[in-house]
């Protein structure tokens, strides 16, 4: 950058001679610095291109200018112009004898500082007689820089800013600030000015101030710390401070500068913000126990209609046109009850209070479970759910057992809503890229009405469904896609659309891949046939496509029209079929004597309608403490236990009855509760309960559960409980 430090090297290192003008005139020029030359008697001259300020008045004349006193005239004449100096070129008429008596001082140079009237530009113009006499004078445009250089003035002076300089030389430090003289008392600034900025600084950060600021000095690194300061007029406030060290061309550190600003207002507003954060979390906080005991309260009684439905569902006596109104008591019932648990998982999500339980399981038999329980729906409107797993697939994978079947119930939910006379397929299978962590790809796929790009853009925004028929023909809150997504980015992973209008929906969920199995191989998924995301379009099967063939040797199958050939399964054959295992599992549970342990009236009735023709003898208490009473006089092979009661409640029991095996031998332990929190059932099995089942009960899943619980060994207290 060609400026004033540049000229004077020009001129005083002696660089200019008369011999060289014309080189010099050149690379002026190149640079853009304009350049005049005057002989020894101030009359012949001439000017490099980048004078534009001559060429142009030489340009308005008409006439010949034949001399230098010419040109003065005229550049005068057409400049009128106001200068800093008395001296300058263009105020002054008898500035050639100026020059003349300047011309017996050779080699050394003259400056003016010149402003042009009439459109306010600055220059600068330095002069200087050669040893033969003639005159150079170079000048250049320093308008932009001035302006920088005042901008720069006033925004320091505005700002709440300062610096301050320590001399490692003169042991003295200089302190420059407009701010600090606007806020502190004359009697401050005559202190700052003696001892520097820990005049001000408050009595409780003088030790640690000082002692950072030599510690700064004596490691020559660069500090930032913030300090507060104590004024008499404006209280207490934070100061930012920055320093750094200053080296001289020896890389000598000779000045240590520090930078401070006034910070506030800009802690005042972090620290508004912060409270706002913190009233908007405890709202949210509130909302969500809110919706907790909500549920929980809700389930109560909801417990009771579900629970009084399936019972009589399963009467021989009641007539298939009372069956298909039970049915319909229950179906409304268990969709309420999603609604409730859809909006609080969704408020749980929103303020983080969602954990994970990731566990190795097997997901082949998970998933192909969950692909089971909506084979009925499907099939009463037409549809085949077919599940392959390939043969790749690891036993044992690290998943959230729970949070993936919501994933996956949400996404059968809508295949099996949209889909008629058509098919699902749900296909799962490792998948491994180059330089890529494995992953475990889960398809959903359907060929049924699909979606438009619009509807696809919002299917996974909050309370959003693909337009506004959906909720009044097929129900719904429109939070299920969203849970799906957030569960799913939850566990590390991501979940992507792919759908036609008019021909069917793709999801693809990718999830990290853990497993136990190190031998087996991940190999990379190439069949389309089993990972199909690029297009949604999907024939309608024929029956003859519903029975594995040759070419999916490599996949796992299901397929629900092989499972049930028609559509009229009864619920009694769901109860036939809990006991198809053994000839002997009736009988078994006959033999039972099952305590019910519930402060809810309501609650025993409902177990006690579902459980009396199955079970043996039923007893009932309504606390912790008469549950230990009557152990401590009955034998009882299972406790169906709710968590919370007054007296002693369900954790509290538990913990007491496994502290205890010599008094309370072979009980096992099963919790019934309409409590929402995921990690409930995490707790009941580490406090020593067995099992656990989510009210509303049904007898299916209670049943499932006893034949579990009684085949497995009894939970010991586990350590969480001691």
């Amino acid at each position: 950058m060609f400026d004033e430090s540049t000229i004077d090297n020009l001129f005083d290192d002696g660089i200019i001679t008369p011999q060289n003008i014309d080189v010099m005139f050149s690379i002026l020029d190149a640079v853009g610095v304009s350049a005049l030359w005057v002989d020894e008697n101030l009359e012949a001259f001439k000017y490099n291109k980048a004078n534009k300020f001559i060429s142009n008045a030489i340009k308005k004349t008409p006439s010949k200018i034949n001399s230098y006193t010419e040109l003065l005239n005229v550049v005068y004449t057409l400049n009128k112009t106001k200068s800093s100096d008395e001296d300058s070129v263009w105020a002054n008429k008898n500035w050639v004898e100026k020059l003349r008596r300047l011309q017996k001082h050779p080699m050394k140079s003259q400056e003016d500082h010149v402003t042009l009237s009439n459109k306010g530009e600055r220059f600068i113009s330095r002069r200087v007689f050669l040893n033969d006499g003639s005159m150079l004078a170079i000048s250049f445009d320093y308008t932009q820089s001035n302006i920088r250089e005042d901008l720069a003035r006033v925004a320091f002076n505005m700002s709440k800013s300062g610096v301050s300089c320590y001399s490692l030389e003169t042991k003295k430090t200089i302190v420059e600030s407009p701010y600090l003289e606007s806020i502190l008392t004359p009697e401050e600034l005559s202190n700052v000015e003696k001892n520097s900025l820990i005049a001000i600084v408050h009595p409780d950060e003088v030790k640690s101030s000082i002692d950072i600021f030599k510690w700064s000095l004596r490691s020559n690194i660069s500090l930032t710390k913030n300090i507060r300061m104590k004024t008499e007029k404006h209280g207490v406030l934070w100061f930012k401070f920055t320093g750094q060290m200053i080296k001289d061309e020896n890389n000598i550190p000779f000045q240590h500068t520090l930078s401070f600003e006034d910070i506030t207002e800009e802690l005042k507003i972090q620290e508004d913000l912060r409270s706002l954060i913190d009233e908007s979390n405890a709202k949210h906080e509130k909302q969500t126990d809110f919706m907790a005991k909500l549920s929980h309260e809700l389930k109560t009684p909801m417990n009771a209609i579900v629970g009084i439905a399936d019972a009589l569902l399963y009467n021989e006596n009641v007539t298939d046109s009372v069956r298909g109104k039970l049915e319909l008591i229950q179906s409304a019932s268990e969709t309420l009850v999603d609604m409730l648990d859809q909006t609080l998982d969704h408020a749980k999500l929103n303020t983080e209070h969602t954990m994970l339980n990731l566990e190795y399981i097997d997901a082949r038999k998970s998933i192909s479970n969950i692909c089971r329980l909506w084979e009925n729906q499907a099939l009463k409107k037409g549809t085949i759910i077919r599940f392959k797993a390939a043969e790749n697939l690891p036993h044992k994978i690290q998943l959230d057992e729970k949070r993936i079947g919501q994933c996956l119930n949400n996404l059968l939910s809508n295949a099996a809503k949209f889909t008629e006379y058509g098919y699902i397929d749900i296909v799962i299978k490792a998948h491994k890229t180059p330089n890529k962590p494995d992953k475990l790809a889960i398809i959903v796929r359907d060929n049924g009405i699909g979606m438009t790009e619009e509807q696809q853009e919002k299917i996974f925004d909050a309370y959003q469904q693909a337009d506004e028929t959906i909720s009044s023909r097929f129900g719904g809150t429109g939070l299920g896609m969203t849970i799906t997504k957030d569960f799913i980015k939850l566990m590390d992973g991501k979940i992507t659309v792919k759908s036609e209008l008019g021909k069917g929906t793709i999801f693809l969920i990718l999830l990290p891949l853990k497993s136990k199995d190190d031998d087996v191989a991940v190999t990379q998924i190439t069949s389309e046939k089993t990972l199909q995301v690029t297009s949604p379009a999907v024939p309608t099967p024929q029956p003859e496509e519903a029975a594995p063939t040759g070419e999916n040797k490599s996949l796992v199958e299901f397929n629900s029209q092989q499972t049930h050939p028609n559509d009229s399964w009864q619920a009694t054959e769901a109860l036939q079929s809990i006991f198809a295992s053994t000839e002997t599992d009736a009988n078994a549970l006959k033999k039972l004597n099952i305590l019910v342990v519930d402060d809810n009236e309501t609650n025993h009735i409902v177990l006690t309608s579902i459980l009396e023709n199955i079970v043996g003898k039923m007893y009932s208490a309504y606390n912790g403490q008469e549950a230990l009473d009557v152990l401590s006089v009955e034998h009882i092979d299972i406790v169906l236990m709710d968590i919370h009661m007054p007296v002693m409640d369900g954790i509290e029991a538990t913990i007491s009855i496994r502290q205890n095996p010599h008094l309370y031998p072979e009980v096992r332990i099963i919790a019934l509760t309409a409590d929402p929190q995921y990690q409930q059932k995490r707790l009941c099995v580490n406090i020593g309960m067995d099992e656990a089942i989510a009210k509303p009960v049904k007898l299916v899943d209670l049943i499932e559960t006893m034949k579990k619980t009684l085949a497995a060994p009894i939970n010991k207290l586990s350590k969480a409980a001691s």
